[in-house]
């Protein structure tokens, strides 16, 4: 329990250290991923919290199924869940770069709906905790 713990918190981390590179990298200021985390602290706090805490799931499915020999399709499903996750986390930061490359309209799209794909990212995090949860729990049985 303390390895998948452990797994959860390294995740967590390296998520958060990822969104704030790439955004530093994108904007060209170390600033402005602080202004962006100050603004929305919330919502990325739940969602890096949430894919921590799958990762830890992950790891913990990961090894009761190499104990008991079950687990492939759940694992799968939750590993997809925090891939679309991350992806919606992070949709809203192409508006950083989409006029560059000629895509203004989406970029307004976009930058509009940021909260709507943050909170996406949350109820797929939400979805997939609930998932490596109960196959945890059938696993026990």
């Amino acid at each position: 329990m303390i390895k998948s713990a452990a797994a959860g918190l390294v995740g967590a981390i390296t998520m958060f250290a990822f969104y704030f590179l790439f955004l530093a990298l994108l904007s060209g200021s170390w600033w402005h991923p602080v202004d962006d985390l100050l603004e929305f602290k919330y919502w990325i706090g739940t969602l890096v919290i949430g894919f921590g805490v799958q990762v830890g799931l992950f790891h913990h499915i990961r090894s009761v199924a190499r104990l008991k020999g079950h687990g492939g399709t759940a694992v799968a499903v939750g590993t997809g869940t925090s891939t679309a996750a991350m992806v919606a986390c992070c949709a809203h930061h192409l508006t950083d770069v989409l006029p560059i490359i000629g895509f203004a309209g989406a970029s307004l799209f976009l930058s509009e709906y940021k909260a709507v794909f943050m909170a996406i990212g949350i109820l797929s995090n939400m979805v997939g905790i609930i998932i490596m949860t109960r196959h945890i729990r059938r696993c026990r049985q």
